[in-house]
């Protein structure tokens, strides 16, 4: 089980629209990011492979907006 599966399943993070996504999912992609980029600026550059291999999603994900 992934961090992303057991964390979806002890939160119950699912998004209430078909294809779209999970605030709480895009927020957790969010900060990993910045840890990423953290680590990146204090050249710690295989930590910072590492954090992004935890993402949840491959594609970026990105909050809809109002027509």
């Amino acid at each position: 089980m992934t961090l992303g599966e057991a964390l979806c399943k002890k939160y119950a993070l699912t998004s209430f629209r078909n294809g779209g996504c999970s605030l709480a999912i895009l927020a957790i992609n969010e900060a990993l990011e910045a840890a990423a980029v953290i680590a990146e600026e204090q050249k710690q550059v295989d930590v910072a492979a590492r954090i992004r291999s935890l993402r949840w999603s491959e594609t970026e994900m990105s909050i809809p907006q109002a027509a």
